[in-house]
């Protein structure tokens, strides 16, 4: 029963659906049991209904309530017929086995619907969980992008800094031995002018030769410098040429 309709539950092209008014199995599902009617038009509450005055001029009618095991009613399982009969004990079992079996095909067509649903709503649920856990796995991953490229800027900076203070260093260590190569040369050049002015040439030569060794290893370390910068072999040259003393 639905609303004001009432709809047989097996099909047939003899009753249409109904008012609820007009419809027998009203009847049938307000007491326990059977309904069985041999003769609709004999039956007082049935006389005048317009399925039994008019057509499709029903006569025999029996029908029983589908119960659950709660005891809540789904419907109504009957026949009839358009002849007057009557239907023996075994026969009414058969209407109220068949309505068991009706009750059981429902109720199992009702649990495969709730897991059907259940099973819907778990894969959306996981469909929902799988998409978020994609989203902050992607979320994460952009994070870790950033800090892997924040942590190669922070390693070149300092690879910059280390390379820096190398130079420094290096720089360092070149004008200390420039600076102590050109003391000798302007040590020796110094004495050189002062025996000169004495009139002491004839000292002058192991002035000379001390200035020339000075100037000699300034020329190498200059060699060495550039063929550092030009990555050339570090093959031994003579340095750059000073004209010899004359004895």
């Amino acid at each position: 029963l639905t609303g004001d309709w009432s709809s047989d539950v097996c099909s047939s092209d003899l009753l249409p659906e109904v008012l609820i008014a007009h419809s027998i199995c009203a009847q049938t599902i307000r007491q326990p049991g059977v309904m069985m009617v041999d003769d609709l038009r004999v039956d007082t509450r049935f006389a005048d209904n317009p399925l039994v005055a008019d057509a499709p001029n029903l006569r025999f009618y029996a029908g029983t309530a589908l119960l659950t095991a709660e005891g809540l009613p789904l419907g109504t399982l009957c026949v009839y017929d358009v002849e007057p009969r009557h239907l023996t004990e075994s026969k009414r079992a058969a209407l109220t086995a068949l309505a068991r079996q009706v009750v059981s095909q429902l109720e199992l067509r009702r649990a495969l619907y709730d897991q059907q649903q259940a099973l819907r709503d778990l894969n959306e649920g996981l469909e929902r969980r799988v998409a978020e856990r994609t989203q902050e796995m992607l979320r994460i991953n952009e994070l870790l992008q950033v800090e892997m490229r924040e942590r190669e800027n922070a390693e070149e900076a300092l690879r910059h800094a280390q390379k820096m203070d190398a130079i420094g260093q290096l720089t360092g260590g070149i004008a200390h031995d420039f600076n102590n190569m050109l003391t000798g040369v302007l040590g020796a050049l110094e004495l050189i002018q002062r025996r000169v002015a004495a009139g002491r040439v004839g000292e002058i030569d192991r002035y000379i030769d001390a200035a020339m060794t000075s100037a000699n290893r300034a020329a190498s370390l200059t060699h060495r410098l550039l063929a550092f910068a030009r990555r050339q072999s570090l093959s031994p040259k003579n340095p750059a040429h000073i004209r010899e003393p004359h004895s």
